[in-house]
């Protein structure tokens, strides 16, 4: 399996930023809306995606870089789990050798673990989801194979989650299903709380003289006016166009577009002809 700095073509010792840098430039140029039927293109995609995901995330990262591509299972490793501010040894997941993930949860596919407490037998996985179906809620249907029957459970996961909550589900008076849930980094948002931001490029003459540009939000397009004489990593506002705050989704973070303008080349002799007496105007103007 290649490794995730490699995915990204970064270093180990790469920034935050340099590795979101990497990411977006990789997930513009393999999105599959410009890839349509390119399977190579989809899978490195997903790769990418999922490299973004650890690597992003300081704790997912740091475990990554002790444990490779097992630091999903590095509470085995250590052979502890914490629970109500209290660790205590998991001694039936590693005393019986012949235990296997799918006895509890079929076709999942993802991380879990079994805990005896007090209130009963604790079950978890995780699920990963878009930023879409995060502003929206979604629904994901999960097979549980538990001791006596298999059965599958469709659970809902609300609006404005954020990725690393955990959502519960009461599955009987034995058994607690606990969903981590991680969300899979956007190609143009990046979100802060309930807040999300988005780098918006346009030509420096539209930056100076003004324009109307569409953009696109999670809640659908909108017509955004850039004022005149916007400057370079501006910052622009939009009320009520961010994430719902979890649990209470009349309540909507905002969305902060920063503009980056976007310099010409390969100027003609008139192009460069009329930024002359634009210079020398402006010289005159300020003398």
């Amino acid at each position: 399996m290649t490794d995730y700095y490699s995915l990204l073509g970064v270093s180990k010792t790469a920034s935050e930023r340099e590795i979101q840098r990497a990411y977006r430039k990789l997930a513009r140029k393999l999105h599959p809306d410009l890839n349509p039927g390119d399977k190579l293109a989809e899978d490195k995609f997903k790769n990418i995606n999922e490299a973004y995901e650890v690597l992003s995330n300081v704790e997912s990262r740091d475990k990554y870089d002790r444990y490779g591509h097992n630091w999903r299972y590095s509470d085995q490793f250590q052979n502890t789990y914490q629970t109500g501010g209290h660790h205590f040894v998991n001694d039936n997941l590693f005393k019986n050798k012949s235990f296997d993930i799918s006895d509890l949860f079929g076709d999942l596919g993802s991380r879990f673990s079994r805990e005896e407490t007090v209130a009963g037998k604790r079950l978890e996985t995780t699920v990963t989801i878009t930023l879409d179906e995060a502003y929206r809620g979604t629904l994901r249907r999960i097979k549980v194979s538990s001791i006596n029957k298999g059965r599958h459970i469709e659970v809902t996961i609300p609006p404005g989650i954020d990725s690393g909550s955990v959502v519960q589900f009461a599955l009987d008076k034995n058994y607690r299903l606990y969903v981590k849930v991680n969300i899979t980094p956007h190609t143009e948002f990046s979100r802060k709380g309930k807040d999300l931001y988005i780098d918006v490029e346009i030509p420096f003459v539209d930056g100076i003289l003004g324009c109307e540009i569409k953009l696109a939000t999670l809640k659908g397009k909108i017509n955004l006016k850039i004022p005149p004489e916007s400057q370079n990593g501006q910052t622009l506002r939009l009320i009520g166009q961010g994430m719902p705050a979890l649990n209470t989704p009349n309540v909507i973070g905002d969305l902060y577009v920063v503009l980056r303008h976007i310099m010409p080349s390969n100027l003609s002799d008139v192009e460069r002809s009329l930024l002359v007496q634009f210079k020398e105007l402006r010289h005159l103007s300020q003398a």
